[in-house]
Protein backbone atom coordinates (compact mmCIF):
# COMPACT_ATOMS: atom_id res chain seq x y z
CA UNK A 1 0.00 0.00 0.00
CA UNK A 2 0.85 3.59 -0.73
CA UNK A 3 -0.14 6.59 1.22
CA UNK A 4 0.17 10.57 0.57
CA UNK A 5 0.09 11.84 4.14
CA UNK A 6 -0.37 15.62 5.25
CA UNK A 7 0.23 16.82 8.24
CA UNK A 8 1.77 20.16 10.11
CA UNK A 9 1.77 22.05 6.48
CA UNK A 10 3.85 18.63 5.67
CA UNK A 11 3.32 16.25 2.67
CA UNK A 12 5.03 12.60 2.33
CA UNK A 13 4.74 9.66 0.80
CA UNK A 14 4.66 6.04 3.31
CA UNK A 15 4.75 2.84 0.96
CA UNK A 16 4.38 -0.35 3.56
CA UNK A 17 7.05 -3.19 2.37
CA UNK A 18 5.82 -6.31 0.92
CA UNK A 19 6.37 -8.92 3.67
CA UNK A 20 4.84 -6.54 6.41
CA UNK A 21 0.80 -7.24 6.95
CA UNK A 22 0.10 -4.31 9.29
CA UNK A 23 1.60 -0.71 10.41
CA UNK A 24 0.09 2.08 12.37
CA UNK A 25 -0.19 5.79 12.65
CA UNK A 26 0.17 8.01 15.52
CA UNK A 27 1.77 10.67 17.19
CA UNK A 28 3.94 8.58 18.97
CA UNK A 29 7.63 7.26 18.18
CA UNK A 30 7.55 3.43 17.25
CA UNK A 31 4.79 3.60 14.79
CA UNK A 32 5.36 3.44 11.47
CA UNK A 33 3.43 6.43 10.09
CA UNK A 34 4.92 9.59 12.69
CA UNK A 35 3.02 12.95 13.40
CA UNK A 36 4.41 14.56 15.78
CA UNK A 37 3.26 17.50 15.25
CA UNK A 38 -0.54 17.10 15.62
CA UNK A 39 -1.52 17.32 19.23
CA UNK A 40 -4.83 16.01 17.73
CA UNK A 41 -3.53 12.65 17.03
CA UNK A 42 -2.94 10.14 19.90
CA UNK A 43 0.09 8.24 20.72
CA UNK A 44 -1.62 5.10 18.57
CA UNK A 45 -4.01 6.28 16.69
CA UNK A 46 -5.04 3.76 13.95
CA UNK A 47 -4.06 0.61 12.59
CA UNK A 48 -4.03 -0.68 9.22
CA UNK A 49 -3.84 -4.18 8.63
CA UNK A 50 -4.17 -6.80 5.40
CA UNK A 51 -5.82 -9.57 5.02
CA UNK A 52 -5.36 -11.77 1.55
CA UNK A 53 -6.23 -8.67 -0.71
CA UNK A 54 -8.03 -6.55 1.33
CA UNK A 55 -6.74 -3.79 3.03
CA UNK A 56 -8.61 -2.68 6.64
CA UNK A 57 -8.28 0.15 9.13
CA UNK A 58 -8.94 0.14 13.08
CA UNK A 59 -9.15 2.95 15.49
CA UNK A 60 -7.12 2.38 18.52
CA UNK A 61 -9.40 4.52 21.07
CA UNK A 62 -8.16 7.39 19.79
CA UNK A 63 -9.67 10.61 21.64
CA UNK A 64 -10.42 12.76 18.29
CA UNK A 65 -11.70 9.49 16.56
CA UNK A 66 -11.35 8.79 12.38
CA UNK A 67 -12.64 9.87 9.53
CA UNK A 68 -13.31 7.66 6.88
CA UNK A 69 -14.42 9.80 3.69
CA UNK A 70 -15.79 12.46 5.98
CA UNK A 71 -17.82 9.78 8.24
CA UNK A 72 -16.98 9.17 11.80
CA UNK A 73 -15.89 5.28 11.84
CA UNK A 74 -14.58 2.58 14.21
CA UNK A 75 -13.15 0.30 11.45
CA UNK A 76 -13.94 0.13 7.48
CA UNK A 77 -12.13 -1.49 4.67
CA UNK A 78 -10.16 0.56 2.58
CA UNK A 79 -10.04 1.08 -1.19
CA UNK A 80 -7.91 3.38 -3.52
CA UNK A 81 -8.62 7.13 -2.92
CA UNK A 82 -10.04 6.78 0.39
CA UNK A 83 -9.00 9.26 2.79
CA UNK A 84 -8.40 9.38 6.55
CA UNK A 85 -8.68 11.93 8.72
CA UNK A 86 -6.68 11.53 11.93
CA UNK A 87 -7.12 14.98 14.27
CA UNK A 88 -5.32 17.46 11.74
CA UNK A 89 -3.78 15.37 9.20
CA UNK A 90 -4.65 13.05 6.70
CA UNK A 91 -3.71 10.05 4.51
CA UNK A 92 -4.73 9.30 1.34
CA UNK A 93 -4.37 5.75 -0.41
CA UNK A 94 -2.66 6.44 -3.37
CA UNK A 95 -2.16 2.63 -4.15
CA UNK A 96 -3.20 -1.09 -2.50
CA UNK A 97 -0.71 -2.61 -4.16
CA UNK A 98 2.18 -3.89 -1.84
CA UNK A 99 5.74 -2.79 -2.73
CA UNK A 100 8.56 -5.88 -3.46
CA UNK A 101 11.66 -5.76 -1.51
CA UNK A 102 14.50 -4.57 -3.24
CA UNK A 103 16.15 -7.28 -5.08
CA UNK A 104 19.98 -8.00 -4.97
CA UNK A 105 22.06 -7.14 -7.77
CA UNK A 106 22.30 -10.33 -9.90
CA UNK A 107 25.66 -12.66 -9.38
CA UNK A 108 27.47 -13.53 -12.83
CA UNK A 109 26.73 -17.61 -13.66
CA UNK A 110 29.61 -19.66 -12.91
CA UNK A 111 31.82 -20.45 -15.53
CA UNK A 112 31.51 -24.12 -16.75
CA UNK A 113 34.20 -26.55 -14.78
CA UNK A 114 36.68 -27.88 -17.21
CA UNK A 115 38.46 -31.46 -17.43
CA UNK A 116 42.13 -31.27 -17.36
CA UNK A 117 43.83 -30.99 -20.44
CA UNK A 118 45.97 -34.09 -20.22
CA UNK A 119 42.44 -36.25 -20.41
CA UNK A 120 40.75 -34.54 -23.69
CA UNK A 121 42.37 -36.39 -26.74
CA UNK A 122 43.43 -33.61 -29.30
CA UNK A 123 41.14 -34.62 -32.05
CA UNK A 124 37.31 -35.33 -29.91
CA UNK A 125 34.99 -32.52 -29.07
CA UNK A 126 35.27 -31.16 -25.38
CA UNK A 127 31.30 -31.48 -24.62
CA UNK A 128 31.72 -35.34 -25.81
CA UNK A 129 35.18 -35.71 -23.89
CA UNK A 130 33.70 -36.04 -19.74
CA UNK A 131 30.74 -38.27 -20.58
CA UNK A 132 33.39 -40.70 -22.06
CA UNK A 133 35.33 -40.20 -19.01
CA UNK A 134 32.59 -41.09 -16.48
CA UNK A 135 31.91 -44.48 -18.75
CA UNK A 136 35.52 -45.43 -18.19
CA UNK A 137 34.88 -44.98 -14.57
CA UNK A 138 31.96 -47.08 -13.97
CA UNK A 139 33.77 -49.75 -16.10
CA UNK A 140 36.54 -50.24 -13.54
CA UNK A 141 34.24 -50.12 -11.02
CA UNK A 142 32.09 -53.40 -11.92
CA UNK A 143 35.49 -55.13 -12.50
CA UNK A 144 36.57 -54.48 -9.22
CA UNK A 145 33.24 -55.78 -7.61
CA UNK A 146 33.60 -59.14 -9.81
CA UNK A 147 36.90 -59.50 -8.32
CA UNK A 148 36.31 -58.47 -4.69
CA UNK A 149 33.00 -60.38 -4.32
CA UNK A 150 29.59 -59.42 -2.42
CA UNK A 151 30.99 -57.40 0.66
CA UNK A 152 31.29 -54.68 -1.64
CA UNK A 153 28.11 -53.99 -2.25
CA UNK A 154 27.19 -53.23 1.32
CA UNK A 155 30.54 -51.08 2.62
CA UNK A 156 29.17 -48.02 3.86
CA UNK A 157 30.47 -45.98 2.11
CA UNK A 158 29.45 -47.28 -1.99
CA UNK A 159 26.45 -47.05 -3.53
CA UNK A 160 23.40 -49.55 -2.62
CA UNK A 161 22.35 -51.94 -4.33
CA UNK A 162 18.61 -51.02 -5.53
CA UNK A 163 18.02 -54.86 -6.86
CA UNK A 164 18.89 -56.41 -3.32
CA UNK A 165 16.67 -53.25 -1.77
CA UNK A 166 13.50 -54.35 -3.66
CA UNK A 167 14.17 -58.29 -2.87
CA UNK A 168 14.19 -57.15 0.77
CA UNK A 169 11.01 -55.42 0.49
CA UNK A 170 9.18 -58.47 -1.90
CA UNK A 171 9.78 -61.14 1.15
CA UNK A 172 8.95 -58.50 3.98
CA UNK A 173 5.96 -57.99 1.70
CA UNK A 174 4.79 -61.99 1.46
CA UNK A 175 5.64 -62.34 5.10
CA UNK A 176 2.80 -60.08 6.46
CA UNK A 177 0.20 -61.69 3.58
CA UNK A 178 0.95 -65.15 5.17
CA UNK A 179 0.61 -63.34 8.62
CA UNK A 180 -2.49 -61.92 7.95
CA UNK A 181 -3.96 -64.73 6.50
CA UNK A 182 -2.90 -67.20 9.05
CA UNK A 183 -4.71 -64.82 11.56
CA UNK A 184 -7.83 -65.08 9.94
CA UNK A 185 -8.07 -68.90 9.83
CA UNK A 186 -7.56 -68.98 13.76
CA UNK A 187 -10.24 -66.61 14.05
CA UNK A 188 -12.53 -68.75 12.12
CA UNK A 189 -12.00 -71.64 13.85
CA UNK A 190 -11.92 -70.91 17.58
CA UNK A 191 -14.15 -68.39 17.48
CA UNK A 192 -11.73 -66.17 18.35
CA UNK A 193 -13.30 -61.45 17.86
CA UNK A 194 -10.82 -58.83 17.76
CA UNK A 195 -11.30 -55.88 20.05
CA UNK A 196 -13.38 -53.24 17.90
CA UNK A 197 -11.12 -50.16 17.16
CA UNK A 198 -12.72 -47.35 18.87
CA UNK A 199 -10.82 -45.10 16.74
CA UNK A 200 -12.63 -46.16 13.15
CA UNK A 201 -16.00 -44.27 12.73
CA UNK A 202 -18.75 -47.21 12.51
CA UNK A 203 -22.48 -46.94 12.03
CA UNK A 204 -24.51 -47.21 15.61
CA UNK A 205 -26.34 -49.87 16.43
CA UNK A 206 -30.37 -49.32 16.03
CA UNK A 207 -31.34 -48.48 19.47
CA UNK A 208 -34.46 -50.15 20.58
CA UNK A 209 -37.22 -47.56 20.99
CA UNK A 210 -38.11 -46.79 24.55
CA UNK A 211 -42.24 -46.04 24.99
CA UNK A 212 -42.65 -42.74 26.64
CA UNK A 213 -45.22 -42.22 28.77
CA UNK A 214 -45.81 -38.61 30.32
CA UNK A 215 -47.65 -40.11 32.94
CA UNK A 216 -44.72 -41.94 34.26
CA UNK A 217 -42.20 -40.17 36.82
CA UNK A 218 -39.83 -42.99 35.55
CA UNK A 219 -39.32 -41.68 32.34
CA UNK A 220 -37.05 -38.84 31.67
CA UNK A 221 -37.53 -37.07 28.51
CA UNK A 222 -34.47 -36.26 26.45
CA UNK A 223 -32.57 -33.19 27.39
CA UNK A 224 -31.55 -30.35 24.67
CA UNK A 225 -28.94 -30.48 22.20
CA UNK A 226 -26.52 -27.23 24.10
CA UNK A 227 -24.99 -25.22 21.67
CA UNK A 228 -21.53 -25.65 20.45
CA UNK A 229 -19.25 -22.84 21.47
CA UNK A 230 -18.90 -21.70 17.80
CA UNK A 231 -22.54 -21.61 17.38
CA UNK A 232 -23.02 -19.54 20.36
CA UNK A 233 -20.42 -16.80 19.71
CA UNK A 234 -22.07 -16.39 16.36
CA UNK A 235 -25.56 -16.04 17.99
CA UNK A 236 -23.78 -13.65 20.30
CA UNK A 237 -22.26 -11.57 17.64
CA UNK A 238 -25.46 -11.83 15.28
CA UNK A 239 -27.04 -10.33 18.15
CA UNK A 240 -24.54 -7.47 18.62
CA UNK A 241 -24.58 -6.70 14.91
CA UNK A 242 -28.45 -6.31 15.33
CA UNK A 243 -28.32 -4.16 18.23
CA UNK A 244 -25.55 -2.00 16.84
CA UNK A 245 -27.98 -1.54 13.21
CA UNK A 246 -31.19 -0.92 14.77
CA UNK A 247 -32.26 2.57 13.93
CA UNK A 248 -35.93 1.93 15.16
CA UNK A 249 -34.79 2.38 18.51
CA UNK A 250 -33.52 5.82 20.32
CA UNK A 251 -29.82 5.04 21.08
CA UNK A 252 -29.62 5.27 24.49
CA UNK A 253 -32.01 2.14 24.85
CA UNK A 254 -29.03 0.42 22.66
CA UNK A 255 -26.35 1.20 24.63
CA UNK A 256 -27.80 0.57 27.90
CA UNK A 257 -28.86 -3.21 26.22
CA UNK A 258 -25.07 -3.30 24.93
CA UNK A 259 -24.01 -2.73 27.99
CA UNK A 260 -25.81 -5.80 29.72
CA UNK A 261 -25.00 -7.26 27.04
CA UNK A 262 -21.06 -7.10 28.51
CA UNK A 263 -21.69 -7.91 32.08
CA UNK A 264 -23.26 -11.36 30.36
CA UNK A 265 -20.55 -12.13 28.28
CA UNK A 266 -18.32 -11.22 30.95
CA UNK A 267 -19.85 -13.63 33.28
CA UNK A 268 -20.23 -16.30 30.44
CA UNK A 269 -16.11 -15.86 29.94
CA UNK A 270 -16.80 -14.79 26.07
CA UNK A 271 -13.61 -12.45 25.88
CA UNK A 272 -13.19 -12.58 22.70
CA UNK A 273 -16.53 -10.73 22.10
CA UNK A 274 -15.60 -8.17 24.53
CA UNK A 275 -13.89 -5.67 22.11
CA UNK A 276 -17.07 -6.11 19.48
CA UNK A 277 -19.46 -5.22 22.30
CA UNK A 278 -17.21 -2.46 23.18
CA UNK A 279 -16.69 -1.36 19.73
CA UNK A 280 -20.48 -1.53 18.74
CA UNK A 281 -21.46 0.77 22.15
CA UNK A 282 -18.73 3.29 20.54
CA UNK A 283 -20.75 3.99 17.69
CA UNK A 284 -23.95 3.76 19.29
CA UNK A 285 -22.37 6.32 21.70
CA UNK A 286 -21.19 8.76 18.85
CA UNK A 287 -24.89 8.04 17.03
CA UNK A 288 -25.86 9.57 20.31
CA UNK A 289 -23.73 12.33 20.41
CA UNK A 290 -24.64 13.27 16.66
CA UNK A 291 -28.07 13.57 17.56
CA UNK A 292 -27.48 15.48 20.75
CA UNK A 293 -25.49 18.28 18.55
CA UNK A 294 -28.65 18.38 15.83
CA UNK A 295 -31.04 18.71 18.66
CA UNK A 296 -28.85 22.09 20.40
CA UNK A 297 -28.58 22.91 16.82
CA UNK A 298 -31.96 23.52 15.97
CA UNK A 299 -33.22 24.54 19.82
CA UNK A 300 -30.57 27.27 19.55
CA UNK A 301 -32.02 28.25 16.30
CA UNK A 302 -35.57 28.41 17.43
CA UNK A 303 -34.72 30.07 20.29
CA UNK A 304 -32.89 32.68 18.77
CA UNK A 305 -35.85 33.57 16.45
CA UNK A 306 -38.35 33.53 19.22
CA UNK A 307 -35.95 36.09 21.18
CA UNK A 308 -36.38 38.55 18.18
CA UNK A 309 -39.88 38.28 18.22
CA UNK A 310 -40.07 38.96 21.96
CA UNK A 311 -41.54 35.50 22.48
CA UNK A 312 -39.75 34.85 25.76
CA UNK A 313 -42.78 32.01 27.34
CA UNK A 314 -42.24 30.11 23.92
CA UNK A 315 -38.11 31.18 24.49
CA UNK A 316 -37.96 29.92 27.96
CA UNK A 317 -40.45 26.68 27.27
CA UNK A 318 -37.83 25.74 24.30
CA UNK A 319 -35.25 25.54 26.79
CA UNK A 320 -36.53 23.55 29.38
CA UNK A 321 -37.38 20.91 26.57
CA UNK A 322 -33.87 21.09 25.86
CA UNK A 323 -32.95 20.42 28.73
CA UNK A 324 -34.83 17.51 30.01
CA UNK A 325 -34.03 16.33 27.27
CA UNK A 326 -30.02 16.14 28.05
CA UNK A 327 -31.19 15.27 31.84
CA UNK A 328 -32.95 11.98 30.26
CA UNK A 329 -30.14 9.26 30.72
CA UNK A 330 -26.32 9.59 31.90
CA UNK A 331 -25.21 8.80 28.73
CA UNK A 332 -27.46 12.38 27.62
CA UNK A 333 -25.40 14.27 30.64
CA UNK A 334 -22.41 12.84 29.68
CA UNK A 335 -22.67 14.27 26.25
CA UNK A 336 -24.34 17.35 27.54
CA UNK A 337 -21.21 18.15 29.36
CA UNK A 338 -19.05 16.94 26.67
CA UNK A 339 -20.48 19.64 24.21
CA UNK A 340 -20.68 22.48 26.75
CA UNK A 341 -24.96 22.24 26.13
CA UNK A 342 -25.60 22.17 29.78
CA UNK A 343 -23.21 25.17 30.11
CA UNK A 344 -25.27 26.92 27.00
CA UNK A 345 -28.65 26.21 29.05
CA UNK A 346 -27.60 27.73 31.93
CA UNK A 347 -26.43 30.66 30.17
CA UNK A 348 -29.00 31.11 27.65
CA UNK A 349 -31.64 30.77 30.64
CA UNK A 350 -30.41 33.33 32.57
CA UNK A 351 -30.62 35.44 29.38
CA UNK A 352 -33.89 35.35 28.56
CA UNK A 353 -35.05 36.43 32.28
CA UNK A 354 -32.96 39.22 32.13
CA UNK A 355 -34.47 40.56 28.33
CA UNK A 356 -37.87 39.32 29.65
CA UNK A 357 -37.44 41.64 32.70
CA UNK A 358 -36.01 44.46 31.23
CA UNK A 359 -39.08 43.57 27.75
CA UNK A 360 -41.87 44.29 30.66
CA UNK A 361 -40.29 47.43 31.98
CA UNK A 362 -39.81 48.60 28.34
CA UNK A 363 -43.54 47.96 27.23
CA UNK A 364 -44.85 49.18 30.51
CA UNK A 365 -43.45 52.50 30.16
CA UNK A 366 -45.61 52.92 27.08
CA UNK A 367 -48.77 51.49 28.41
CA UNK A 368 -48.33 53.86 31.53
CA UNK A 369 -47.59 56.77 29.33
CA UNK A 370 -50.11 56.03 26.92
CA UNK A 371 -52.62 56.12 30.01
CA UNK A 372 -51.43 59.45 31.02
CA UNK A 373 -52.77 60.56 28.01
CA UNK A 374 -55.85 59.05 28.13
CA UNK A 375 -54.58 57.06 24.84
CA UNK A 376 -56.51 53.39 25.50
CA UNK A 377 -56.36 51.40 22.16
CA UNK A 378 -52.20 51.63 22.12
CA UNK A 379 -52.69 50.84 26.04
CA UNK A 380 -54.94 47.94 26.16
CA UNK A 381 -52.63 46.18 22.98
CA UNK A 382 -49.13 46.75 24.65
CA UNK A 383 -50.67 45.05 27.68
CA UNK A 384 -51.95 42.61 26.11
CA UNK A 385 -48.57 41.65 24.20
CA UNK A 386 -47.38 41.53 27.66
CA UNK A 387 -49.88 38.88 29.37
CA UNK A 388 -49.12 36.76 26.17
CA UNK A 389 -45.23 36.96 25.19
CA UNK A 390 -43.65 37.51 28.89
CA UNK A 391 -42.73 35.25 31.54
CA UNK A 392 -45.23 35.57 34.41
CA UNK A 393 -46.72 34.02 36.96
CA UNK A 394 -50.45 32.48 36.98
CA UNK A 395 -52.06 35.10 39.70
CA UNK A 396 -50.10 38.09 37.51
CA UNK A 397 -51.13 36.72 33.90
CA UNK A 398 -55.16 36.71 34.67
CA UNK A 399 -54.38 39.99 36.31
CA UNK A 400 -53.19 41.82 33.26
CA UNK A 401 -56.06 40.15 31.30
CA UNK A 402 -58.42 41.66 33.59
CA UNK A 403 -56.69 44.97 33.77
CA UNK A 404 -56.86 44.41 29.48
CA UNK A 405 -60.78 44.33 29.09
CA UNK A 406 -60.81 47.15 31.92
CA UNK A 407 -59.04 49.45 29.71
CA UNK A 408 -60.74 48.23 26.44
CA UNK A 409 -64.24 49.09 28.55
CA UNK A 410 -62.71 52.42 29.04
CA UNK A 411 -61.86 52.48 25.00
CA UNK A 412 -65.56 51.93 24.41
CA UNK A 413 -66.40 54.49 26.81
CA UNK A 414 -64.07 57.09 25.27
CA UNK A 415 -65.61 56.11 21.14
CA UNK A 416 -69.06 56.43 22.52
CA UNK A 417 -68.15 60.06 23.63
CA UNK A 418 -68.51 59.58 27.57
CA UNK A 419 -64.86 60.30 28.19
CA UNK A 420 -62.60 62.98 27.08
CA UNK A 421 -60.37 61.93 23.85
CA UNK A 422 -56.91 61.13 24.42
CA UNK A 423 -53.98 63.92 24.37
CA UNK A 424 -51.36 63.85 21.95
CA UNK A 425 -47.95 63.70 22.82
CA UNK A 426 -45.88 66.92 23.91
CA UNK A 427 -44.23 68.33 20.83
CA UNK A 428 -40.89 70.99 21.88
CA UNK A 429 -41.02 72.43 18.65
CA UNK A 430 -44.90 72.87 18.00
CA UNK A 431 -46.18 73.25 21.47
CA UNK A 432 -42.88 75.26 22.85
CA UNK A 433 -44.19 77.43 25.62
CA UNK A 434 -43.02 81.27 25.65
CA UNK A 435 -39.51 82.01 25.91
CA UNK A 436 -38.37 82.85 29.32
CA UNK A 437 -37.43 86.64 30.06
CA UNK A 438 -33.52 87.55 31.40
CA UNK A 439 -33.21 87.25 34.90
CA UNK A 440 -30.36 87.56 37.79
CA UNK A 441 -30.03 83.15 37.31
CA UNK A 442 -30.79 83.41 33.53
CA UNK A 443 -28.42 86.20 32.33
CA UNK A 444 -29.39 85.17 28.40
CA UNK A 445 -32.94 84.37 28.71
CA UNK A 446 -34.04 80.95 27.32
CA UNK A 447 -30.39 80.47 25.77
CA UNK A 448 -28.24 80.67 29.34
CA UNK A 449 -26.32 77.96 30.19
CA UNK A 450 -27.52 77.04 33.22
CA UNK A 451 -30.47 75.42 31.45
CA UNK A 452 -28.84 72.94 29.79
CA UNK A 453 -29.64 69.43 31.68
CA UNK A 454 -26.35 67.62 32.14
CA UNK A 455 -26.01 69.14 35.30
CA UNK A 456 -28.28 67.96 37.40
CA UNK A 457 -27.49 63.74 35.32
CA UNK A 458 -24.25 64.34 36.13
CA UNK A 459 -24.65 65.01 39.63
CA UNK A 460 -27.30 61.50 39.32
CA UNK A 461 -24.73 59.94 38.05
CA UNK A 462 -22.48 60.51 40.35
CA UNK A 463 -24.49 59.65 43.11
CA UNK A 464 -25.97 56.68 42.22
CA UNK A 465 -23.37 54.06 43.22
CA UNK A 466 -23.39 55.31 46.14
CA UNK A 467 -24.91 53.33 48.69
CA UNK A 468 -26.80 56.77 51.00
CA UNK A 469 -28.72 57.42 47.76
CA UNK A 470 -29.62 53.90 46.63
CA UNK A 471 -33.13 53.03 48.04
CA UNK A 472 -34.39 56.15 47.60
CA UNK A 473 -38.29 56.55 47.13
CA UNK A 474 -39.61 58.33 44.11
CA UNK A 475 -42.68 58.47 42.11
CA UNK A 476 -43.15 56.42 38.34
CA UNK A 477 -46.61 57.64 36.52
CA UNK A 478 -47.89 58.29 39.78
CA UNK A 479 -46.50 54.69 41.01
CA UNK A 480 -44.31 54.56 44.35
CA UNK A 481 -41.02 53.42 42.82
CA UNK A 482 -37.66 52.73 44.08
CA UNK A 483 -34.30 53.54 42.89
CA UNK A 484 -31.95 50.45 43.53
CA UNK A 485 -28.70 51.60 42.05
CA UNK A 486 -26.39 52.67 38.61
CA UNK A 487 -24.56 49.96 36.70
CA UNK A 488 -22.97 49.90 33.34
CA UNK A 489 -24.50 53.39 32.27
CA UNK A 490 -28.12 52.58 33.69
CA UNK A 491 -30.48 53.36 36.33
CA UNK A 492 -32.05 50.31 38.17
CA UNK A 493 -35.72 51.17 39.51
CA UNK A 494 -38.57 48.99 40.90
CA UNK A 495 -42.08 50.45 40.02
CA UNK A 496 -44.97 48.70 42.05
CA UNK A 497 -47.60 48.89 40.14
CA UNK A 498 -50.60 46.94 42.11
CA UNK A 499 -53.50 44.96 39.84
CA UNK A 500 -56.58 43.72 40.67
CA UNK A 501 -55.97 40.37 42.56
CA UNK A 502 -52.37 41.39 42.79
CA UNK A 503 -52.12 44.66 45.16
CA UNK A 504 -48.21 43.86 45.55
CA UNK A 505 -46.81 43.20 42.17
CA UNK A 506 -43.71 45.28 40.36
CA UNK A 507 -42.03 45.14 37.49
CA UNK A 508 -37.93 46.98 37.09
CA UNK A 509 -36.61 48.99 34.84
CA UNK A 510 -33.39 49.26 34.04
CA UNK A 511 -32.57 52.02 31.47
CA UNK A 512 -30.30 54.97 30.65
CA UNK A 513 -30.73 58.49 32.73
CA UNK A 514 -31.80 60.68 29.69
CA UNK A 515 -34.03 57.66 28.16
CA UNK A 516 -35.61 58.31 31.74
CA UNK A 517 -39.60 59.79 31.44
CA UNK A 518 -38.69 63.18 31.93
CA UNK A 519 -41.42 63.26 34.99
CA UNK A 520 -39.59 60.33 36.82
CA UNK A 521 -35.80 62.32 36.36
CA UNK A 522 -37.56 66.03 37.74
CA UNK A 523 -38.96 63.55 41.02
CA UNK A 524 -35.40 62.26 40.88
CA UNK A 525 -33.61 65.56 40.46
CA UNK A 526 -35.94 67.15 43.30
CA UNK A 527 -34.95 64.83 45.82
CA UNK A 528 -30.27 64.80 45.37
CA UNK A 529 -28.84 66.41 48.50
CA UNK A 530 -27.28 69.75 48.08
CA UNK A 531 -28.86 71.47 45.23
CA UNK A 532 -27.54 74.15 44.10
CA UNK A 533 -28.86 77.49 41.96
CA UNK A 534 -27.91 76.09 38.63
CA UNK A 535 -29.33 72.72 38.88
CA UNK A 536 -32.88 73.84 40.59
CA UNK A 537 -32.98 76.51 37.16
CA UNK A 538 -32.11 73.23 35.35
CA UNK A 539 -34.31 71.24 36.48
CA UNK A 540 -37.63 73.61 36.58
CA UNK A 541 -36.45 74.40 32.56
CA UNK A 542 -36.39 70.76 31.99
CA UNK A 543 -40.46 70.63 33.29
CA UNK A 544 -40.84 73.75 31.08
CA UNK A 545 -39.14 71.76 27.96
CA UNK A 546 -41.24 69.06 28.28
CA UNK A 547 -44.17 70.66 29.02
CA UNK A 548 -45.07 69.86 32.94
CA UNK A 549 -46.53 72.68 34.04
CA UNK A 550 -47.78 71.10 37.60
CA UNK A 551 -44.18 69.57 38.43
CA UNK A 552 -42.60 73.13 37.18
CA UNK A 553 -45.29 75.04 40.04
CA UNK A 554 -44.15 72.33 42.43
CA UNK A 555 -40.19 72.66 41.34
CA UNK A 556 -40.70 76.59 41.58
CA UNK A 557 -41.93 76.62 44.84
CA UNK A 558 -38.77 74.55 46.49
CA UNK A 559 -37.06 76.97 44.60
CA UNK A 560 -38.03 80.23 45.81
CA UNK A 561 -38.12 78.44 49.48
CA UNK A 562 -34.56 77.82 49.03
CA UNK A 563 -33.28 81.30 47.26
CA UNK A 564 -36.20 83.83 48.57
CA UNK A 565 -33.96 86.50 47.29
CA UNK A 566 -35.34 85.33 43.63
CA UNK A 567 -38.85 85.31 44.18
CA UNK A 568 -40.38 88.02 41.83
CA UNK A 569 -38.01 86.68 39.07
CA UNK A 570 -39.40 83.23 39.95
CA UNK A 571 -42.96 84.70 39.89
CA UNK A 572 -41.79 86.08 36.26
CA UNK A 573 -40.58 82.77 34.86
CA UNK A 574 -43.58 80.93 35.72
CA UNK A 575 -46.11 83.05 34.68
CA UNK A 576 -44.31 83.90 30.85
CA UNK A 577 -44.69 79.85 30.42
CA UNK A 578 -47.86 80.01 31.69
CA UNK A 579 -49.07 82.94 29.40
CA UNK A 580 -50.68 85.08 32.19
CA UNK A 581 -49.72 88.36 34.11
CA UNK A 582 -47.73 88.01 37.38
CA UNK A 583 -50.72 87.92 39.99
CA UNK A 584 -51.05 91.07 42.26
CA UNK A 585 -48.56 90.13 45.33
CA UNK A 586 -47.05 87.12 43.25
CA UNK A 587 -47.97 83.75 43.61
CA UNK A 588 -49.02 82.10 46.80
CA UNK A 589 -48.02 78.14 47.57
CA UNK A 590 -50.87 75.80 48.00
CA UNK A 591 -49.71 72.34 48.39
CA UNK A 592 -46.34 72.34 47.63
CA UNK A 593 -46.66 74.44 44.32
CA UNK A 594 -46.91 78.19 43.49
CA UNK A 595 -50.42 78.82 42.04
CA UNK A 596 -52.36 81.98 41.23
CA UNK A 597 -54.59 83.67 43.54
Amino acid sequence: MRLQIKSAGKTWEYASPEHKSNFTAGRREGNEIVLPDDAAVSNMHVRIDRFLNDWTFTDQMSDSGTLHNGQAQYSGTLNQGDELRLGNSTLKVLSLAAQPPASPPARPAPAPAQPPAQFLPPSAPISAQPRKESYAKRNERRAAIKDKGWQTVIKPSGRKNSNAGKQFFAVLGLIVVCGGIAAFWFSQETGYEPAPDYTQTTEAEPKAEVPTNKASPDVTPPLPKKPSPKDEEAAYRKRIDDIEMDKTRPPHERIAELEDLSAELTRLKLHSLEFRVQRARDNVSLELSREMQNRYSEDNRAVYQLLQKNDYRAAIERIQFLDDYCSLTSYHKHWAHRHDIDRYIERERANIERRNTEWIGQQMNTVEEALSRNDYAPAADTLEGVASLAVLPEAVEAALAAEVARIKDLQREQDMGRIEPPRKPFDSRKDRLPPAPKSAFLPSGEYSSQRQESLPRDRLVSLAGDSEFAGLAIKHFEHDATLTGYASGKLSIIVKRPLNGVPDWSYSISVAPHALWPATRVRIYEQMPELTQNIRVATLMLCFDNGLLDDAARVACSFRKAHPEHKDEIDLLLATKLGIEVPEGGFIERDGKLVAK
